[in-house]
This record gives C-alpha cells, sequence and structure tokens, in this order.
C-alpha cells in the first residue's frame, strides 16, 4: 500500500519540538522519580521500520535542520546564484534514484512572481530541458539562453524521484530557488537533504494500530539501530544527536494532554554508548498506560533528519508514584508560525516538529503533513 495514498488515520496533536530562539534546552524539568538503582535492559526496540516516507528539501535555499528546532525546509529562503547558459548539477542522496524523475524550471520576475515561461523535459523544443544522468546519483541539468522577458529567478523543481530499493519511497518533489546574475558556463552543484519519517513496528501504511511494547515503570530498555535498517540505508539514523520523548495516549491512541514527558531532557535517563545503541531508563514515577514514542535523530551537519514513531506500554507501576515532571512547557516561537490541529479517525501520535521559522506536524498514521502560517500582526 503506498504511503502517500494511505489514508491519515492519527489525530493532530502539538508535539515535541518547537521552533524559535528557544530550544530544548529551557524546557522545564525536575525530579522524575529514578529507582535508587536501575535494572538490566528488559526490552530493546530495533529502529528497523518496514517503510520510510522521505522528504526532500533544498539545504541551499534554507539552511540545515536541526533538532533544536534551526532551519526551515518549505522556506524559499536564499536564492542559488547560478548562470544563463550554464547548469546545475544535482547529487541526489543515496539510494534515490532520479533516472525516471520529471524536472522543470519556471522563471518568474520576482521570487514568488508568477512564471512567465516554462522549460521541462517532458516539453518540446523551444521549451525543453536538458538532464544528463552524470551516474552515482548525480544529474546535470542545462540551463538556458536568457531570452530578454523570463528571469531573472527560476524556480527549479524534481519531481518523480525514485528509490532504487524497496520500502523506500519519495513523496514530495524538492523545489530550489534561482537567482540569473549573468551568462556565462559555470556549474552550481546541489545536495538536497533528508527528512524522513517512519512508524516501528509496522509500516506507516498499515490500517492498523502498531502493537504497544511493554516495559516496567523504572525499568530500563534499548533502542538500537541494526545495519540493516532503511535509515541506515538513507545514510541516517545514528543516535549522536537525539531528542526521545513520550506522549499519553487514551485508549484509542489519540494523546491525552499537551504534556510531553522529554526523556533526553534529563542526561540520567538516556545514555549513547555508540552512533547506533542507547540505553534508556524510563522513570519510576511514569503512570502506568499507553505511550506515543518519538524518536528524533539528526545525520552530520548538513541537515538531514529522521523521525521514527512507536508505542509504548507503561507497566507495574508503583502505587505511590508521583506523576513525571519532565515535560514540554509549551513553548511556542514568536516568528509568526503556528499549528494546526488535524483530525483523523483511529488513534495513534502526530507530532509536531520544529523547523525554524515553521512547524511540520507529522501524522504518525500516513504521509500527512501540514503547515499553516498565522496571519502577520499589524
Amino acid at each position: 500500500m503506498s504511503i502517500t495514498t494511505v489514508r491519515r488515520r492519527r489525530r493532530g496533536a502539538r508535539r515535541l519540538v518547537r521552533a524559535g530562539a528557544v530550544g530544548l534546552a529551557v524546557l522545564a524539568s525536575s525530579a522524575v522519580g529514578l529507582p535508587s538503582a536501575a535494572g538490566a535492559v528488559t526490552v530493546t526496540i530495533p529502529l528497523a521500520p518496514p517503510e520510510v516516507g522521505v522528504l526532500l528539501y533544498p539545504v541551499e535555499n534554507t539552511g540545515p535542520l536541526t533538532v533544536e528546532g534551526e532551519g526551515d525546509p518549505f522556506a524559499a529562503g536564499t536564492p542559488v546564484d547560478v548562470e544563463w547558459t550554464g547548469g546545475v548539477v544535482v547529487q541526489l542522496p543515496a539510494p534515490l534514484d532520479g533516472g525516471a524523475m520529471d524536472v522543470s524550471l519556471k522563471l518568474m520576475p520576482t521570487e514568488d512572481g508568477t512564471p512567465t515561461r516554462i522549460y521541462s523535459t517532458t516539453s518540446a523544443a523551444p521549451d525543453a530541458l536538458v538532464v544528463t544522468d552524470l551516474g552515482n546519483g548525480r544529474y546535470g541539468v542545462t540551463l538556458p539562453a536568457d531570452d530578454s522577458t523570463g528571469g531573472p529567478f527560476g524556480a527549479l523543481s524534481f519531481d518523480n524521484v525514485g528509490s532504487a530499493g524497496p520500502g523506500i519511497e519519495v513523496i514530495n518533489p524538492v523545489d530550489y530557488l534561482l537567482e540569473f546574475t549573468g551568462t556565462g558556463v559555470s556549474l552550481v552543484d546541489l545536495a538536497p537533504q533528508i527528512l524522513a519519517f517512519a512508524q516501528v513496528p509496522c509500516p506507516m501504511s498499515s490500517m492498523s494500530r502498531c502493537p504497544a511494547i511493554p516495559v516496567d515503570a523504572g525499568a530500563q530498555f534499548g533502542i538500537t539501530v541494526p545495519p540493516t535498517s532503511l535509515l541506515r540505508t538513507l545514510g541516517l539514523g545514528t543516535l549522536d544527536d537525539l531528542v526521545l520523548g513520550l506522549d499519553k495516549l487514551d485508549a484509542h491512541g489519540v494523546p491525552v494532554d499537551d504534556e510531553t514527558i522529554m526523556l533526553t531532557d534529563d542526561p540520567a535517563l538516556v545514555t549513547v554508548s555508540d552512533p547506533y545503541n542507547a540505553t534508556v531508563t524510563l522513570p519510576a514515577s511514569t503512570p502506568g498506560g499507553s505511550y506515543g514514542l518519538t524518536v528524533v535523530q539528526a545525520t552530520g551537519t548538513a541537515g538531514s533528519i529522521s523521525i521514527t514513531f512507536g508505542e509504548l506500554k507503561v507497566t507495574n507501576v508503583p502505587t505511590t508514584a508521583p506523576t513525571p515532571r519532565i515535560v514540554n512547557a509549551g513553548l511556542r516561537s514568536n516568528t509568526g508560525w503556528g499549528e494546526e490541529q488535524v483530525s483523523h479517525t483511529g488513534g495513534g501520535v502526530s507530532p509536531m516538529v520544529g523547523v525554524g521559522g515553521g512547524m511540520v506536524l507529522i501524522a504518525g498514521g500516513g504521509a500527512g503533513l501540514v503547515l499553516r502560517r498565522r496571519p502577520a500582526k499589524d
């Protein structure tokens, strides 16, 4: 079943990482009721999703994403300077494949103006756009000559990017903003980055709720990214920059309030032993019940991010355990971006991920993606 066509079944919630100058470091925290001596790891959760959805974004326009909420993959950002009759060379992340992609170039008088001329790989001359397969995921695009009417801005779009392996689906085109600054033969290198999302243990296109993983309050559980994981196939999945949150769910799998237990806010709770293995101590004070687990991972310095969803079932809770207080303090960006509540049938978690001036709502049960901009105040 296609990730892009599956019915989104999870309700939107204000969750996890929020945008703006204030980052995760200022989230409220206090005592969490840790046991005096943590026990052995009782269960290990492999981040080996059967499916991964990939959003490509133009890092040269927007800047890299980080787990602190910097960068915005959907902002036009800073144009890339190019030349008429020059070219660009795009490097797709492995194992993505551009053999069947459609490429178009819309010329515009301003950055967000109405296109005055469109070149594409599906158009006949004189509006044909020439794209050459250079091998190893590199594709060269020959830019047109100045016709004295189009430009100087251009929107260069790469659509229908595929994958060389099963289980990975690119669900959006990547659009670059260009600015023509003269005529020449210069080549400009572009390397779009990845915002990936997945679910364990069942696929995101599943029409049923995933089984919850039982963990005792006060116990330890492991997180591992095995060598065969699709995240590692995409060059993602390292745990060095890790954000880990829990959201209490009701009987239908819907978040019950606005508080997220931020486990990575307390270094005593999460130990990363190597780039692909971590041990997490679940506070003994965690109330019993179902929790949505969200794992956000940043890989490298260029800005690729992976977000993986799961569900825990907290059991064997001490009767006198206090309520944990490591929570998302409800921080809100002042950059003009807001959150949109989205209703779906069924249950689950839909974290709101901060991306600088933007908010990305990823529906945990499908390829849901929502952005809403607040009207500017006078």
